[in-house]
């Protein structure tokens, strides 16, 4: 994360119409100031540290004593508004800002160091001494040698903190075959209604778990009111009062509410299924 908040402040200033070795020598002094909060911090806490912390802190110092240096070279001398680069970090600053890192650097190593075990994210231990190598004996008996290794290792069972395992999806079957392939009468046609929501209600549910599900739907409705349903003839046939399918028969009151309630909810069932339908190239040539 260093790295990443270190690379945008540099292209910030890049944007900003800083030149490179300007650029640069800010992201020096940027690391000069983290690095002497860090000093700061050693000093207030006083006692030992973890050892992966005081690691992270002599890597920090290393990185600042590189950076200092390539300011330093010779080459890296270029022409910033009439001025070189030895008017944004002189010779004497350079110097000044390596001493500084190496003095951090070595009270760093000479601090005491430890490594938290189990969950506790407690400072150093204050019954057992530390030991001078920063490794805690784990409760087999068996000591670490991985010193950066720091609150990462856990000697407790970690097993209980998992929670109870998650329950396997249900998945009701779709019995799309439950509607007919040719009705006869107001009846049958409200039970292929009937069949029909159903089959949508379970699609629509399963969504998570069936694949599809928004084509199954728009298809199935489809060819219930294409190749199920009887059309009706137009109201001016010569024939319609006895080949019509809607005509020909007398229908209950029950029936044809029935039949409406149904057709409102097949509907909106369509309607939701086809505006959901992904349009591709192939499907709209379709």
């Amino acid at each position: 994360h260093c790295v990443a908040v270190l690379e945008a402040v540099h292209y910030a200033l890049r944007c900003a119409e800083l030149s490179q070795a300007q650029a640069e020598a800010v992201g020096v002094l940027l690391r000069w100031m983290l690095i002497r909060a860090a000093g700061r911090d050693m000093n207030l806490v006083g006692g030992a540290m973890p050892s992966s912390e005081r690691e992270a802190v002599s890597l920090a110092c290393g990185h600042l004593m590189l950076a200092a240096g390539l300011q330093a070279r010779p080459e890296r001398e270029l022409e910033v508004s009439g001025k070189g680069s030895e008017e944004i970090l002189s010779g004497k600053v350079l110097r000044a800002l390596g001493e500084a890192a190496v003095s951090i650097r070595a009270r760093a190593r000479e601090t005491p160091s430890f490594v938290t075990s189990g969950s506790s994210m407690a400072s150093a231990p204050t019954t057992s001494p530390v030991q001078s190598s920063g490794v805690v004996p784990l409760d087999g008996g068996q000591d670490t040698t991985f010193s950066l290794f720091g609150r990462l290792r856990l000697d407790t069972d970690v097993e209980p903190l998992a929670g109870e395992a998650p329950l396997p999806v249900l998945v009701v079957p779709v019995e799309l075959t439950r509607v007919p392939i040719q009705v006869l009468t107001f009846e049958e046609i409200a039970t292929a209604l009937h069949h029909c929501v159903q089959s949508c209600v379970l699609l629509a549910n399963q969504a998570q778990a069936v694949k599809d599900t928004y084509m199954i739907r728009t298809s199935m409705i489809q060819h219930l009111f294409t190749s199920v349903i009887p059309l009706p003839l137009p109201n001016l046939h010569p024939s319609r009062a006895k080949r019509c399918f809607w005509a020909a028969q007398t229908i209950a009151r029950a029936t044809q509410l029935d039949i409406l309630r149904l057709l409102q909810q097949v509907l909106r069932h369509y309607t939701t299924a086809a505006l959901s339908l992904k349009l591709t190239q192939s499907f709209d040539a379709a």
